[in-house]
Order: C-alpha cells, then structure tokens, then sequence
C-alpha cells in the first residue's frame, strides 16, 4: 500500500508547473541570483524528464534532492546576512 500525495499525474505536474512559475516570479524580483537559477533549470530538467522516453527515477530523485541543496544554500546566505530587529 502507497500513500498518495496527489489524486492523478496530472495534478502532480500542475503543481509542479506552479512551482516552477512561482520560482521564476520569484528569480526576477531577486534579480536572478546563482543560486536560484541553478534550482530552477535543475527543476525544469526534472519536470522535462517526467514525460521523456528516457525518465529515470534515480535522475529524477537526484534533481529534487539537488534542488534542495539550493534552497538550503540560499536560505543560509540570507540567514548570513540577517541582522537583529531590535540592535
């Protein structure tokens, strides 16, 4: 028995399509750092490689865990620079 997180495939891929909308929004506004562009072409090559004749979970599994690698790297860099409110 499997738990489902989403009810049919194309579900899973619109919302990962909001994802990689909501992340490209979100690249302009922070004037496309490294970082962010290397977790957005990571997950378009991930969603790609749902559909293609070549897909492969291990690849696939790779890119998310990749992914978030970058998230965490951003989220250290801006914890980095955070200064306390009340100084």
């Amino acid at each position: 028995m499997t738990d489902r997180i989403f009810n049919s495939d194309d579900d899973f891929k619109k919302y990962f399509e909001d994802i990689l909308f909501k992340f490209g929004g979100l690249n302009t506004l922070l004037g496309c750092p490294n970082d962010m562009l290397l977790l957005i072409s990571t997950l378009q090559a991930a969603y790609d490689l749902i559909d293609s004749p070549k897909y492969s979970y291990r690849i696939f599994r790779k890119a998310i865990l990749d992914s978030h690698g970058y998230i965490k790297a951003m989220l250290e860099e801006v914890n980095s620079h955070a200064k306390p409110i009340n100084s």
